[in-house]
């Protein structure tokens, strides 16, 4: 059962990260944690990451004003949310002794 879900992880990242989308695979990585962030996005991908439940509408609307289109902060959105989750995984798998999500 463990191994399906960890499966299903890394497959879900795959496919949020390198899948076909309106944003670019490299930016979509740079927001999962993979790389820099532009400067545009770096608070809001920040607040997604630490504390996603305080995203605003406010948030929105300032990334729609830098002309990011709903499907672009939609797929950020996600990618920031994959980053994270996978990155705690994989520290708590370190935390437990366990060996690295890749290798699940």
């Amino acid at each position: 059962m463990a191994r399906d879900a960890i499966s299903y992880l890394l497959e879900l990242r795959r496919n949020v990260l390198e899948g076909p989308g309106v944003t670019a695979a490299a930016l979509r990585q740079a927001v999962a944690g993979q790389g820099a962030v532009p400067a545009e996005l770096a608070g809001f991908v920040d607040k997604v990451r630490r504390h996603a439940y305080k995203t605003t509408d406010e948030d929105i609307a300032a990334l729609r004003a830098a002309g990011k289109s709903d499907d672009e902060i939609f797929e950020l959105t996600i990618a920031a949310a994959v980053g994270v989750a996978v990155h705690r995984t994989a520290r708590a798998f370190a935390a437990a002794g366990l060996p690295p999500l890749e290798q699940k």
